[in-house]
């Protein structure tokens, strides 16, 4: 809202589905972004060690610097440091070098033990058990503006041919609310069977939210080659499944990676599409990323813009923002500098924007009254138009007031005053 200085003040209310902006590409060209680091550390390499992108577009990542005098045998430490930089949407790097005063072994890595029944317990009440020899744990915000954590685990020692071989779970946790129960959102009973990777997000163009589920069926030595399978589950926030669609491995995906539990990696794309990629190790501290998109309707591969397969750093970090720009880090050879390669992936759905894309809503086709009108405080109503049938949530229509192009928050209105 922009208060404009006129013989009878007006009031500019700009109502937000959900606050964030993007810039919007429409072209793929490959490019680099790099950043010098403030601190010299001397003859030490900055890594590039763990990447997180956020709602605002704004992406942090942690750099480490590896600590000759503590790494020792099988442990490899860094600087007693926890160093984050945060990468603007203007692309100015803040950096954050902080001292945490913690225990060294902190900032030191090792091999963990493989296998074995993991718990994860203190969640107000009782534990979460992960059974089997393979499970993969995620968390996500939701769309009812509250939390879930997303686990899976399979096993390939059933004794009991009846009983579930793998399965897909939630455990929703509201704002300021105790967790519920965990809910099963997806089980088979179908044998040899390994959950290898686990991609789950808030389904932008679809409805709740969606989780691509990665499997790999092992089969007896000497015998036909282990098949892929891709499980999409789509469900609310509440647990309930919409749907599910499962995909044989009929993607034709080239064999670049001689290791068979090193699988495709599938993540969900905001404008529509899916992102296919695998990490290949080709020696020590080198690894290449290899890539493919599908546009959603059917298992065409799409190349992407880079030229298989793609160096990549120590750590295998890249990055897909909400705006559907994908950054790769390079491996670090100068003392100073971290880099990526950076391509805008295509927006398979772009052509459902009307305006509504800035706010990261996709699926509001219209309102009444339009996004940046000027209008009476007195409004009695706002009318919203879905392109398709909603469920009204927990969540709230905000409206924000701006002020020299700050926004200040102006209004709430709740899920109880909607119709």
């Amino acid at each position: 809202m922009r208060i404009l200085n006129t013989a009878k003040t007006k009031f500019l209310l700009i109502f937000v589905i959900i606050l964030c902006s993007y810039t919007l590409y429409t072209t793929a060209v490959i490019r680099e972004f790099s950043h010098k680091e403030e601190i010299d550390y001397g003859q030490v390499l900055p890594r590039i060690w763990d990447s997180k992108a956020y709602d605002d577009g704004t992406m942090v990542i942690r750099i480490i610097r590896k600590n000759a005098t503590t790494s020792i045998n099988n442990y490899l430490c860094f600087y007693e440091v926890l160093s984050l930089r945060i990468i603007n949407l203007d692309g100015t790097v803040v950096e954050k070098n902080l001292k945490l005063n913690i225990q060294s072994f902190n900032y030191c890595v090792f091999q963990m033990v493989s296998g074995g029944e993991w718990a994860i317990t203190e969640l107000t009440s009782g534990g979460l058990v992960l059974y089997g020899e393979v499970g993969v744990f995620v968390g996500i915000h939701t769309v009812n503006e509250g939390y879930a954590f997303i686990f899976s685990n399979s096993t390939l020692n059933a004794t009991n041919p009846l009983s579930p071989r793998g399965q897909v779970s939630i455990l929703p946790i509201g704002y300021n609310q105790n967790p519920s129960p965990s809910l099963l959102i997806y089980q088979t009973t179908t044998p040899n069977l390994n959950f290898t990777f686990l991609f789950c997000d808030i389904a932008f163009f679809e409805v709740g939210h969606v989780c691509i589920l990665t499997i790999s069926q092992t089969v007896p030595t000497g015998t036909s080659p282990s098949e892929s399978f891709y499980i999409k589950i789509n469900f609310l926030s509440s647990g309930s499944v919409l749907s599910f669609q499962s995909q044989a491995n009929s993607l034709i995906l080239p064999n670049v990676n001689p290791n068979p539990n090193l699988v495709w990696a599938v993540n969900s794309l905001t404008f529509g599409g899916y992102l296919l990629t695998n990490i290949v190790p080709t020696g020590p501290d080198q690894h290449f990323i290899y890539g493919f998109l599908i546009d959603g309707y059917n298992s065409v591969l799409i190349p992407w813009e880079f030229h298989n397969p793609v160096p990549l750093g120590i750590k295998g970090v890249y990055q897909i923002l909400r705006n559907n720009t994908l950054l790769v880090s390079q491996l670090e050879t100068e003392y100073y500098y971290w880099r990526f390669q950076v391509i805008d992936l295509p927006k398979f759905n772009g052509n459902k924007d009307k305006g509504y894309l800035n706010f990261n809503n996709f699926n509001v086709e219209s309102t009444d009254p339009t996004i940046n009108s000027t209008i009476s405080p007195d409004i009695q109503n706002v009318k919203i138009n879905f392109y398709g049938p909603v469920e009204l949530s927990d969540g709230n229509l905000t409206i924000y007031q701006l002020i020299d192009n700050k926004p200040y928050l102006r209004q709430y209105i709740t899920k109880s005053s909607c119709t």
